[in-house]
């Protein structure tokens, strides 16, 4: 009966080394990927709140990674619009202005409700809120 008790005690401690190094490993998987390992910040701002169809929408684009501004070289970070059926119909390059920012001239084809999302360097893409783009005035 003793060695029964002494068998089920070794099996749970096993489990729980188990569990612990499974935890552990998990762990280190999680904070090696770079996605994980760095959060990135984009935010985008413009002097006018409506946009026109057929007119340059100037944005300012702001990318920083870990709280700092992203200054690679060469890196320009691109702004796709979507149409309100989720299609992207045009993409557009940053210029950059300093370091972790970039203006981007947008040009909506027509009037209308339209997303934009911008692919950053780290995590991927940043989908922002629609935006109405008026038919410009004769």
């Amino acid at each position: 009966m003793i060695e029964g008790i002494l068998g089920m005690q070794r099996m749970r401690m096993y489990r729980r080394t188990l569990s612990v190094a499974a935890t552990a490993l998990l762990t280190m998987l999680a904070l090696a990927s770079p996605a994980a390992a760095k959060h990135t910040l984009v935010t985008v701002t413009s002097s006018s709140l409506r946009p026109h169809a057929g007119v340059a929408w100037k944005l300012n684009v702001t990318v920083k990674v870990e709280g700092r501004l992203y200054a690679r070289a060469g890196y320009r970070p691109k702004l796709s619009i979507v149409n309100a059926s989720g299609v992207p119909i045009e993409t557009f390059s940053g210029t950059p202005i300093g370091p972790g920012r970039f203006r981007v001239d947008v040009l909506f084809p027509r009037s209308g409700t339209w997303r934009y999302v911008v692919a950053d360097p780290i995590s991927g893409e940043w989908w922002f809120n629609a935006v109405r783009v008026d038919q410009l005035a004769a």
